[in-house]
């Protein structure tokens, strides 16, 4: 705000006299000035102005002269020699005359009541000064230059005694001044004075955090004392988009490299500081129909963003810098988000956050965090937060599909009681969602079910493997929800197989998946049930080696005689049916699920033969590298094949049986197919670790070829699947000796394997500790030691939900040494509260003891005065 704008603040307010800019045209400086001081200097000594028009006059003459002094200096500084006698003469009277100002208010202060209708100048007036001054102050270094060695004193004494004026100032607009909010003129001047003080709070964080802390504390004061007037306007959006602004601006240069730790730690004071202050603001507008959340929300997802996993793994943070980060910044958001997630306008800005504009920003860490840690918070809040429960994890399940690249970046987030456990970020949502559905009611926990179903019917893989990983969690250890949810989940996959399309669809995956992880957990007694109900085309998904042993052997003893009938009719037939060589696959899947240790030799050798009748030069329609949808039926082929010689242990030690197939599989990977080439590729590694070693052979050219022609003919997708199946050996004997063999073939795939094991950082022990949160689980239950692990395991969870004004000091200890003292007005000695009560009674029983005396109009008008102002404190 420039002196134009600060002139024009109060220009329709004034007591009919004349307007700075009036007085700045028709008076010249030196005498304004001299005029001014000698008005003062007479007041303070005989007392305040008769009249509020002498009072209004005096108070725009202090700020014309305020306002043309520095302006008078800015123009001595430009010239081409600057004269410093001038210069500092010009900074002594405005030190002069702020210091006469400040001991005036406070000699009005001490004397009359101070309204709105007697002094409708000084709210406005006193703070254009005070922010003119600061402004000054704030570009010194820009305005002096070179010069500011010669007034260093001058410079600091302009700002200590602004400091005192704002100190006084803002005692008087906290404590002391009254509006009367029934009149329009006084409801604007409030307004006008509020936009200053807000503007003189972004100006002085750069000064003084000591002086920034007063001003926000009054700012927040003022706010809480006239918030039912205020609720309506947009005070509320203005002052967070500032506040929001600044915390984001100190952390980021907390942030920056090889900064001082005096610079990091005040910048991360600041930033916690304004953090509370919004937490303050938040619970005195929770009501306001107005509040806009947009800025909280920006500021909480980069926030979240900067979490301490995020921290160590992209900006290398020490663990010192960290744990400040943590106590500052964290647990003071942790207490907003704690406050907000029960606003119904809070909860809808955060569930429809728009996640197109937070990728382009690397905001989707930010913004998963934050969901994550507001089911955390939700956690102790069981009535009051219900339907934000359901809602933030249906919004969880809508963007895990954008969070994919972060679940491999390898972030690991410490447990809070067992330090030397970590999980990643896919684990930690993972077990804060647990722990939330732990305390959802029935309506709610079917809802929950129906989000799942609807995952597992969907396209996206990440959505689905998180519905079947909650859904293990949750049913696990209710036998009777566990068998009604495998039934409906078994009749479902059942329904959808009569579907062509379902037997390549992602849907087959998932329910595949779902259905194996809870038949595993099904007791005995039910797993027969669900195997006398169910035919062959659910043993896939149910999986054979899964079954009690009453009815494996008979369920193998079934499908390798139904596979061998098969098997006999398409060797011996030239002309092949689609569909037969479909329900042959089927069976081969079936069968890729059971406990091959010593096979049947028959079986075997017939494996064999499928595999030599499968090879695409038997197939004339295959040689080309790509088909269409008329020859899926020989990638499901294929698919089966494989994953059934994959389960037959026996048969990969037989090397005359291997040489076959791996000429088979070298003839597919001539084809450059890619949907054959991904089929392949696990198959061919195993192969190729089990028979490649420093003893060249027969095997290891096939697995060579192989390779070969799958580098040559594929793009970068297949080299990184091939890298990817690669690395889940790397504890096998052979794994370095195959892998310098496939980089020999292509230079290019050192960087890609580099730049994945850049990315491969998850401790392996984080699925064991998943396991064990899996087993804790029970619904419904606050004492689980999940609930227990999240409400609990942080120091932060037992903070105050709210935040004191007063703690204001103590966050700043410390920071005194380079920053000018903070002078305090002689009135904010809280311990003489009590003194002014005491003696604010025996007044008023002094004068109802008046009571028979006929007061004047003037007398009537005063006390009602003093009730309104009483009153407005109570308020």
């Amino acid at each position: 705000m420039d002196d134009s704008q600060s002139s024009d603040l109060l220009s329709n307010r004034m007591d009919s006299c004349n307007s700075p800019q009036q007085n700045m045209q028709s008076v010249p400086y030196d005498t304004l000035l001299k005029k001014t001081k000698d008005l003062l200097d007479e007041y303070l000594r005989n007392g305040i102005p008769k009249t509020s028009a002498h009072f209004s006059s005096l108070l725009e003459d202090c700020n014309t002269c305020i306002s043309q002094s520095m302006d008078i200096i800015i123009g001595l500084l430009v010239d081409t020699e600057v004269h410093y006698k001038t210069l500092i003469e010009y900074m002594e009277h405005a030190v002069c005359l702020l210091q006469t100002l400040s001991s005036f208010i406070k000699t009005i202060m001490e004397s009359v009541s101070l309204s709105c209708h007697t002094m409708s100048t000084l709210p406005v007036m006193t703070g254009n000064i005070v922010m003119v001054v600061f402004n000054h102050c704030k570009d010194s270094e820009t305005l002096y230059g070179k010069h500011l060695k010669h007034v260093e004193k001058q410079l600091k004494d302009l700002f200590r005694t602004c400091h005192e004026l704002q100190l006084t100032y803002l005692m008087v607009m906290e404590k002391h001044f009254v509006f009367d909010l029934t009149e329009k003129e006084e409801q604007d001047i409030l307004l006008k004075a509020l936009d200053i003080n807000l503007a003189i709070g972004e100006i002085v964080q750069t000064l003084d955090v000591k002086t920034m802390a007063e001003q926000w504390k009054a700012y927040t004061a003022i706010c809480e004392k006239y918030s039912n007037f205020l609720s309506d306007k947009i005070i509320f959006q203005d002052c967070t988009k500032i506040l929001c602004a600044m915390t984001i601006n100190n952390i980021t240069t907390a942030l920056q490299p090889n900064l001082e730790d005096k610079i990091v730690l005040r910048s991360l004071k600041i930033a916690s500081f304004t953090i509370k202050i919004i937490l303050k603001l938040c619970g005195i507008f929770k009501s306001a129909p107005g509040r806009n959340y947009t800025s909280i929300m920006e500021l909480f997802v980069f926030i979240y963003k900067h979490n301490g996993p995020y921290l160590e793994l992209v900006n290398r943070k020490s663990p010192q810098f960290i744990n400040q980060i943590t106590i500052l910044i964290h647990n003071p958001c942790d207490l907003l988000l704690t406050q907000l997630i029960c606003d119904d306008v809070f909860s809808e800005c955060c569930l429809h956050l728009n996640t197109e504009t937070l990728r382009k920003k690397d905001g989707m860490i930010g913004y998963i965090i934050l969901l994550t840690s507001a089911m955390a918070r939700a956690l102790d809040k069981n009535v009051a937060a219900n339907e934000f429960k359901q809602d933030v994890i249906r919004c969880l399940f809508n963007i895990l599909q954008k969070c994919h690249i972060w679940f491999n970046k390898g972030l690991k987030f410490t447990n809070t009681k067992h330090a030397s456990r970590s999980y990643g970020l896919y684990e930690y949502i993972l077990i804060h969602t647990i722990a939330l559905a732990s305390t959802l009611s029935r309506e709610q926990y079917t809802a929950l079910e129906q989000l799942m179903y609807e995952a597992l019917l969907g396209t996206d893989c990440w959505s689905a493997l998180f519905a079947s990983d909650l859904w293990v969690a949750l049913a696990r250890n209710n036998r009777e929800l566990l068998l009604t949810q495998m039934d409906f989940l078994c009749k479902t996959y059942k329904t959808l197989e009569n579907n062509h399309l379902f037997y390549e669809s992602p849907q087959k995956v998932h329910l595949s998946y779902i259905i194996g992880r809870l038949f595993e957990l099904t007791e005995t007694r039910d797993k027969i049930k669900l195997y006398n109900n169910y035919n062959l085309a659910l043993w896939t998904p149910l999986q054979i080696k899964n079954m009690p042993s009453e009815v494996q052997e008979k369920a193998v003893e079934d499908i390798i005689n139904e596979l061998l009938t098969k098997y006999e009719n398409f060797l011996s037939s030239n002309i092949q049916c689609e569909n037969k060589i479909r329900q042959m696959s089927k069976l081969m899947k079936a069968a890729a699920t059971c406990r091959f240790v010593d096979g049947d030799e028959t079986f075997e050798d017939y494996v064999i033969k499928v595999w030599l009748k499968s090879c695409p030069k038997n197939r004339i329609v295959l040689n080309q590298s790509y088909f269409d949808t008329s020859h899926m039926w020989y990638l499901e082929h294929l698919e089966a094949l494989v994953a059934l010689t994959k389960a037959m242990t026996r048969l990969k030690k037989d090397d005359g049986a291997l040489a076959k197939i791996l000429h088979v599989m070298a003839n597919i990977a001539q084809l450059g197919n890619a949907e054959l080439n991904l089929v392949i590729l696990d198959l061919i590694c195993q192969l190729a670790l089990q028979t490649c070693n420093e003893d060249k052979n027969a095997l290891e050219s096939l697995t060579t070829d192989a390779f070969k022609s799958i580098i040559q003919k594929s793009d970068n997708v297949i080299h990184n699947c091939l890298l990817t199946h690669l690395l889940k050996y790397t504890d096998h004997k052979n794994y370095e000796y195959v892998v310098a063999q496939v980089f020999s073939l292509d230079d290019s795939l050192q960087e890609i394997y580099s730049s994945f094991l850049q990315g491969t950082t998850h401790d392996i022990e984080q699925w064991n500790h998943l396991t064990s949160v899996y087993s804790s689980y029970v619904h419904k239950c606050i004492e689980s030691p999940v609930v227990e692990l999240l409400s609990s395991g942080s120091s932060r969870e037992k903070n105050s939900s709210n935040f004191e004004l007063a703690d204001i000091d103590s966050l700043f200890e410390g920071d005194s040494e380079s920053e000018p003292v903070s002078k305090k007005a002689k009135y904010t000695n809280e311990g003489r509260l009590g003194e002014i009560i005491t003696r604010l009674e025996a007044d008023s029983l002094l004068l109802s003891s008046e009571k028979e005396n006929v007061f004047s109009t003037e007398e009537i008008s005063r006390i009602r005065m003093v009730c309104d102002r009483l009153r407005n404190i109570i308020d």
